[in-house]
């Protein structure tokens, strides 16, 4: 695998208590004063239970509601590579270290699955373009990243970087760290992903 053709591709509310203690203080009772004050009673149990309800969907279940998140990618990447050609050009071996961002867009279905694409660009001036899948699972987020690099012969391979996050309301973020090939021939990469819902 000939991970350092890379270089040659790149362009490639809150809760309310209510705490009503009614006590009759009249003798002789006034209007309604006992079905006025079940009455009360009764309201303010329904009201305890609407304010418990809107806890639950603001902390709970607003985690899992899908939609369409826009945010940024940030990485290291080390690159080394053996001198050859690529689509009719030459290049001497060589490593390139380097740090790139980029915008970042992906879905969340209502199945929790994510699917998407991600931009990375440096001073180099390459830019790593990956498609993005995975899944959410209660608050935890996992998946992977995934570049296409072409070999000298025009075979085309799929680095895939696994990546692990959260998700906190409406924000997920996501973390990664892999190498792909070894020696004079591999490519590093380590960095984040963050990411807020928008619609």
């Amino acid at each position: 695998m000939r991970v350092l053709m890379l270089l040659a591709l790149f362009s490639c509310t809150p809760t309310k208590e209510v705490d009503a203690d009614f006590e009759d203080d009249t003798s002789g009772g006034s209007d309604g004063s006992d079905d006025e004050l079940r009455g009360l009673d009764e309201d303010d149990d329904d009201e305890d239970a609407d304010d418990d309800d809107g806890g639950d969907d603001a902390g709970g279940d607003a985690d899992e509601t899908p939609g369409y998140f826009l945010g940024q990618m940030q990485a290291d990447t080390f690159t080394a590579f053996e001198g050859g050609t690529v689509e009719g050009y030459d290049y001497d071996a060589g490593e390139v270290d380097a740090e790139c961002e980029g915008s970042v867009s992906f879905t969340l279905d209502d199945d929790l699955e994510l699917s998407g694409e991600a931009n990375c660009s440096s001073a180099t001036p390459f830019l790593l373009q990956f498609e993005i899948t995975g899944e959410q699972e209660d608050g935890e987020v996992t998946g992977a990243i995934i570049l296409e690099v072409e070999d000298e012969f025009g075979r085309v391979e799929e680095l895939e970087t696994p990546f692990t996050g959260s998700r906190d309301g409406d924000a997920i973020e996501l973390s990664f760290d892999a190498e792909h090939g070894e020696g004079q021939n591999r490519f590093e990469i380590d960095g984040s992903i963050t990411a807020t819902r928008v619609e």
